[in-house]
């Protein structure tokens, strides 16, 4: 749904919706070359995973546990069982009366499915926040468990880095695609010129100069004060023109 949205053909409630936008980047991740693109995402997460079993991985989205739990995902690589919790514009469910909060909940069952298939288990939380804010995370902060935190950002950033290096990166048109949809949403972060690619520039075997030898009129530089001294004098304005501090 890329191009739909785009081009403004989807509602204003599936744009904002974060199952929406779950579904067009995790989709991606889980049908364009997964050596390519899925290990440099898990490699920014700072997980091993070698290229065989990025190829077997398998992407649940959506799963239903038990208790009622629905995480956005949870992909299994390798030794991992890795669960996805991702936010757009709403934030993550409290405690009520009832039951434990959303992040809580997904910690406990989470762990549980891992242990029963024999992997390690991680939590990744997504936000669209251009930095991470460890007050949205407090309540998890005594939970032993490996957790970490990404942006919807990262993806444009990783997507941008493989156009800059790779002139033959596969998928191109797909990638492309989100790309141009991650900044269509503002998704796009800031980056440092530290960090901009620049491509190596070839000989050029001709001139990229102006020669004025080939002008049809061109002349010698005579200087400002003969080009402007048949231009009409400036009559004293008497008084000052400019801002004045003491006018404050």
């Amino acid at each position: 749904m890329y191009i739909a949205e785009i081009k403004g053909k989807l509602p204003l409630s599936a744009r904002k919706s974060e199952d929406v936008l779950t579904s067009n980047v995790f989709s991606f991740f889980n049908y364009a070359k997964r050596t390519v693109y899925l290990k440099e995402l898990i490699d920014r997460l700072n997980i091993s995973v070698s290229d065989t079993n990025l190829n077997r991985a398998e992407f649940i989205f959506w799963p239903i546990y038990e208790d009622g739990t629905q995480p956005d995902l949870v992909i299994i690589v390798g030794k991992y069982y890795i669960l996805f919790e991702a936010k757009y514009h709403s934030g993550f469910s409290k405690q009520s009366a009832t039951s434990e909060s959303q992040l809580k909940r997904e910690i406990t069952i989470g762990q549980m499915e891992a242990e029963n298939l024999d992997r390690i288990f991680i939590l990744v939380a997504i936000t669209a926040d251009h930095c991470y804010k460890p007050e949205k995370f407090k309540e998890i902060k005594d939970y032993k468990v490996e957790f970490k935190w990404m942006n919807w950002q990262m993806v444009a950033e990783i997507l941008l880095g493989l156009f800059e290096k790779n002139y033959n990166l596969p998928n191109k048109l797909f990638t492309s695609d989100l790309l141009k949809l991650l900044e269509y949403k503002k998704l796009r972060p800031f980056r440092s010129f530290n960090d901009l690619f620049f491509s190596e520039v070839k000989a050029v075997k001709e001139s990229i100069f102006l020669i004025p030898e080939t002008l049809i009129h061109w002349g010698k530089f005579i200087g400002f004060q003969k080009a402007l001294s048949k231009l009409s004098t400036i009559s004293d304005v008497g008084e000052i023109i400019f801002y004045k501090t003491s006018n404050r």
